[in-house]
C-alpha cells in the first residue's frame, strides 16, 4: 500500500486543533514547572530564613516557629549597616522596622546587606550577588548615593558611560511577576549579565582607587599603582576620556609634567563632561611646570571664564607674575584671592598661602614668609594633606640657609614630605648650599619656581548624580525582576547633598519606588528640639536611639504602601 495512504481507524487533526492540543500541552507543561518551582521555592524558603543561615545580618520574629511572612532586603553604606549603633546587627533601622513589623503582625525577616563605604553601584551589586541565593524578598529598602561625592573624587562621573546600563524595561503587570517562571527567567538574564555588570564594577572601582592614589601619594614610588590603575581603566573603556585625564592628573603629580602635557593636549578635543575651560586651565598648569609660562599664559587667555575655574586662572596668573619676578604684584594677587575667599578656598587655600610666603621671601621680608610657610605645614597637617607640603619645606629651608643656619636647611630638606614634585627644588637647595663652604661667601641663591598641586576632586561637578540616576535604574530592574517593592530611603542628616535628595525624591515620584523620608523625621526632631545631636553618635552616624526612629519611620511606611505582596 502507498505510503500516503492512512491506516484503518486513524485520524487527523485539523490545524486549529492541532494548535489548541500543542497550546494546551505547552500550558500544562508551564502549569506544571510553576507549581513544582513553588513546591520547592517553599522547602527552600523555611530552611534559609534560619537565623544561622549566611552571613547576612537576619532577624526572626521569633524563636518557636520558622519565621514565616515577609522578607526585607536592605542595601546601602554604614548608615544602612547600622555604624554608630551599640549593636549594629540588631540595632540598624532595616532590622528595627523589620522587629516592630513582626510585633504589628506582620512576621518580617531582615537582610542587612549594607556595606560600610558602599557608592550606589556597589550597594546594588550588594544585592545581585545574593539573587537566587536568599529567599525572594518582599520588600527591598535602599540608602545610597552619599559615596558617589566627596573628597575621593565623583568617580560616577568616569565610569558611568560605559559600566552602568541605564535603560529601564518596561514594568512587567502584577500577575506576571508573581510567577516563579517570570523570576527565574529574568534570574537567568542577570546572572548572564553579570560579566558586564562585573567588568563595568571593575571600571569604576579601578577609576575610585587610582583618584585616591594620585589624592593621598607624593612620590613616584607611590604613584606608580595609581598610574597602573588609570592605564587599566583605558584598556577596559578605551574610548572614555576618563582614564587619560586621571593619568595625566597622575604625571602632574608626579612632576612628569611633559607626558601631563601632552595628555591634556589631546584631551582638548575630547567630550570630556568637566566644567568649561578646565582643560585649558590644567594644560597651563603643565606649561607653567615645564618652564614655559609664555604658552601657560596663551593657554590661560583661551580658556573660558567659568565661575568654578575663574579662581584658578587668577591663582595661577599670580604665579605667572612671581615667575616673571614682579614679586610685589604677586603678593597682591594672593592677598585677593585670601580676601575674597571663594567657593574653592577650603581646598586650595595651601597654594593661595604658599604664593604669598614664596612671593614675600622674594621681597627679603623673611621672618613674615617663614611664619606663613609653617602654618601652612600645620594648617596640612590638621586637613590630612601633610604629604604635599614639599615646597614648604623647600621653602623653609632656604630661609634657614638665607638666614645662615645651615644644619637647620639640611634638616628641612630630609623631611618626608619633599615629594615628585618638590624634588627637584630640594636638589636646587642641597647643591647650592654644598657650592658654599660654611663660613664661606655664598652665591647667589637659587631662582625657584614651585609648581603647584591642585586636587583632582575639585575639577569634578559636585551635582553630578549620572551614576546615582543610572544604579536607581538597576536597582528597580532588580526588584521588579523579583516580584519585589523598592523602598528608597533619604539621608537623615540636614546637609546631606542636595542634588542626591532631590534626584532620590523625583525617581520615587515618577516610578513605582516608596519614598521613605528619613531626612524629614530627623528635621521633625530639630524643629522639636532645636538640633537631633541626641541622635547622632561620636562620628556622626546615627546612635541606637537616632537607628530606632529611622526604623520606625520604615516601618511605618511600609504599613502604609498599599503594595504588599504574597
Amino acid at each position: 500500500m502507498s505510503g500516503g495512504l492512512r491506516s484503518k481507524g486513524q485520524r487527523h487533526l485539523s490545524l486549529p486543533r492541532t494548535i489548541g492540543f500543542a497550546l494546551l500541552t505547552a500550558a500544562l507543561c508551564l502549569g506544571a514547572a510553576e507549581a513544582g518551582l513553588r513546591l520547592l521555592g517553599a522547602g527552600q524558603l523555611a530552611a534559609s530564613r534560619s537565623p544561622a543561615a549566611g552571613s547576612a545580618a537576619v532577624v526572626s520574629p521569633g524563636p518557636e516557629q520558622p519565621p514565616p511572612g515577609r522578607v526585607l532586603w536592605a542595601t546601602g553604606d554604614s548608615n544602612t549597616f547600622g555604624v554608630g549603633a551599640e549593636h549594629p546587627a540588631s540595632e540598624s533601622y532595616p532590622v528595627v522596622a523589620a522587629r516592630l513589623l513582626s510585633e504589628a503582625g506582620v512576621p518580617t525577616t531582615a537582610y542587612n546587606f549594607a556595606i560600610p563605604g558602599s557608592a550606589s553601584d556597589q550597594a546594588v551589586d550588594s544585592l545581585l550577588a545574593e539573587v537566587g541565593e536568599r529567599p525572594d524578598p518582599d520588600y527591598i529598602v535602599a540608602m545610597v548615593g552619599m559615596h558617589n561625592v566627596g573628597w575621593t573624587s565623583n568617580f560616577g562621573e568616569t565610569c558611568t558611560p560605559v559600566a552602568v546600563h541605564a535603560e529601564r524595561p518596561g514594568r512587567a503587570p502584577p500577575w506576571l511577576r508573581s510567577l516563579r517562571l517570570y523570576k527565574l527567567l529574568r534570574n537567568s538574564i542577570a546572572y548572564l549579565q553579570r560579566g558586564q555588570e562585573r567588568a563595568g564594577g571593575e571600571l569604576c572601582a579601578l577609576m575610585a582607587r587610582a583618584f585616591d592614589g594620585v589624592h593621598l601619594s607624593g612620590t613616584s614610588q607611590q604613584l606608580a599603582e595609581p598610574i597602573e590603575q588609570f592605564q587599566r581603566a583605558q584598556s577596559l573603556a578605551p574610548s572614555s576620556p576618563w582614564p587619560r585625564f586621571g593619568l595625566a592628573m597622575a604625571q602632574l603629580r608626579a612632576g612628569r609634567y611633559s607626558l601631563a602635557e601632552s595628555l591634556l593636549a589631546d584631551l582638548a578635543e575630547s567630550r570630556l563632561e568637566v566644567d568649561p575651560g578646565t582643560l585649558s586651565v590644567l594644560h597651563a598648569f603643565a606649561l607653567r611646570a615645564m618652564g614655559q609660562p609664555g604658552a601657560a599664559r596663551a593657554r590661560l587667555a583661551d580658556s573660558v571664564s567659568h565661575p568654578k575655574v575663574q579662581f584658578y586662572k587668577q591663582l595661577l596668573g599670580a604665579w605667572l607674575s612671581y615667575d616673571a619676578g614682579d614679586a610685589a604684584a604677586a603678593l597682591a594677587a594672593f592677598q585677593a584671592l585670601e580676601t575674597a575667599r571663594p567657593a574653592q578656598w577650603k581646598a586650595a587655600r595651601f597654594e593661595v598661602r604658599d604664593g604669598q610666603a614664596w612671593s614675600l621671601l622674594a621681597l627679603g621680608r623673611l621672618a613674615e614668609a617663614r611664619a606663613l610657610l609653617e602654618d601652612s605645614l600645620r594648617d596640612r597637617q590638621d586637613y590630612g594633606t601633610i604629604d604635599v607640603g614639599g615646597w614648604c619645606r623647600v621653602g623653609l629651608a632656604l630661609i634657614s640657609a638665607l638666614e645662615e643656619q645651615r644644619e637647620a636647611a639640611l634638616e628641612q630638606l630630609e623631611q618626608p614630605e619633599i615629594d615628585a614634585q618638590s624634588r627637584a627644588g630640594a636638589l636646587a637647595v642641597s647643591g647650592w648650599l654644598e657650592a658654599a663652604p660654611p663660613g664661606g661667601e655664598a652665591s647667589p641663591s637659587p631662582v625657584l619656581q614651585p609648581t603647584l598641586w591642585i586636587e583632582p576632586h575639585l575639577w569634578f561637578d559636585r551635582t553630578n548624580t549620572a551614576m546615582l540616576a543610572a544604579d536607581l535604574a538597576r536597582l528597580q530592574v532588580l526588584t521588579d525582576g523579583v516580584g519585589a517593592r523598592l523602598y528608597l530611603a533619604t539621608y537623615p542628616f540636614a546637609n546631606f547633598k542636595r542634588a542626591e535628595h532631590e534626584l532620590i525624591r523625583d525617581f520615587a515620584a515618577a516610578g513605582d519606588a516608596v519614598l521613605v523620608d528619613l531626612q524629614a523625621a530627623f528635621a521633625e526632631v530639630t524643629a522639636e528640639r532645636g538640633n537631633y545631636h541626641h541622635l547622632l553618635a561620636a562620628d556622626g552616624h546615627p546612635n541606637t536611639a537616632g537607628y530606632a526612629l529611622l526604623g520606625q519611620v520604615l516601618a511605618d511606611a511600609i504599613r502604609r504602601d498599599r503594595g504588599l505582596r504574597k
